[in-house]
């Protein structure tokens, strides 16, 4: 059976103990402590509950904390301090033999605890302490005044006080928080699902958007195509020698130029929206991987949506934004392809004037 009890306390500055470090030996057992009146019995029970925390000032029978300090014909110690050292024999959650739970006040009403002379809170002592069935409201140490205050309890009192000892009130206040966190995680969860709907349908049109993209670029090697036909239009006409033809073509291929000029411009910004697509399939992954273990991290879940609002936000300015770009793309295409049906209708009409311009070749010849 798990057990443990105190084996010693080491006291120094506390109550009527003066300036002295003294350590009590207790024990295992029953253990009775017998002394005339005034001889500090009772301070050995309140530098119990002191060093444990299981006690107001008020019930150790001073005004603050810092009247709990040795003080006595002007002489007065510098702080108290309390040690309990508990033999433990498996009630801790801890494998050392000996456990120690130490506090000390200063004259400021500073108060500082230690568990096996590493700093803690009073919050750290009450959770060990409780884990040891020692719980702040379990009566272990029973003070002066509350037999008396027990006999005066109403039937209903003393049932609320068993419920306290025994832990059932505990149990139910713990529970009470426990669905209430589970409510509000749940809340949280489903507001999380549908900011991850309306994404999803964000992106949906996004791709819409990229296949647009891919047409505009396949339209782009169509004009490659038709720059590289130019080119050998252009070949043929150099070597006719013809000054007429060369400046025609000549005035076609600064054309050509600036449609190229036009499509790298257009290119880049295809792949600043392709980049920006992309951003958005990683702003995507990276929410739903954020919903994995959304209810183990359900301090940071109000964070974490209040992020996905703010990039619900950017998307949605991001969105317009290629709609807008992509309206100017449209017109630009648009433009492009006149162009290229004016550049190809002006290669015809050369074609047509190419035989004539033989024609008057030869019959200078034969006039030569």
């Amino acid at each position: 059976m798990s057990k443990a009890y105190i084996e010693r306390i080491n006291v120094y500055g506390f109550k009527s103990y003066g300036n002295r470090r003294l350590s009590i030996p207790v024990g295992n057992g029953f253990v009775g402590i017998v002394g005339p009146n005034g001889s500090g019995k009772s301070n050995i029970g309140d530098a119990i509950v002191f060093a444990l925390g299981l006690a107001t000032a008020k019930s150790m029978r001073a005004l603050k904390l810092s009247d709990l300090i040795f003080s006595s014909r002007g002489r007065s110690a510098e702080y108290a301090e309390v040690e309990v050292i508990f033999k433990n024999e498996g009630a801790f959650p801890f494998n050392d033999e000996y456990i120690s739970i130490y506090r000390k006040v200063e004259h400021n009403g500073k108060s500082t605890y230690k568990i096996n002379g590493r700093p803690a809170k009073q919050y750290d002592v009450e959770e060990i302490l409780s884990y040891a069935g020692i719980p702040k409201q379990g009566y272990n140490i029973v003070t002066q005044g509350d037999i008396f205050k027990f006999i005066k309890m109403t039937p209903s009192e003393r049932r609320e006080l068993l419920s306290e000892i025994a832990g059932i009130t505990e149990y139910e206040e713990r529970k009470e928080k426990a669905l209430k966190d589970l409510e509000e995680t749940e809340e949280k969860i489903s507001s999380a699902k549908l900011v991850l709907k309306e994404v999803k349908a964000n992106l949906k049109r996004l791709e819409e958007e990229r296949e647009n993209a891919l047409i505009a670029s396949r339209l782009e090697e169509k004009i490659a195509q038709i720059q590289e036909k130019i080119k050998g239009v252009k070949l043929y006409f150099l070597l006719t020698e013809q000054e007429k033809a060369l400046k025609e073509l000549e005035e076609v291929e600064n054309r050509i130029n600036k449609l190229y000029t036009d499509k790298e411009k257009s290119i880049e910004k295809q792949k600043e929206k392709i980049a920006q697509i992309k951003d958005l399939e990683n702003s995507l992954n990276e929410i739903q991987e954020s919903l994995l273990p959304i209810k183990e991290k359900e301090g940071s879940i109000t964070s974490q949506i209040r992020h996905l609002n703010e990039k619900k936000s950017e998307i949605e300015k991001e969105i317009e934004d290629l709609k807008q770009l992509l309206k100017e793309l449209s017109v630009e295409k648009e433009n492009h392809i006149k162009e290229v049906l004016n550049i190809e209708e002006e290669i015809k009409e050369l074609k047509k004037k190419l035989p004539l311009i033989k024609r008057e070749l030869e019959e200078a010849e034969r006039e030569l």
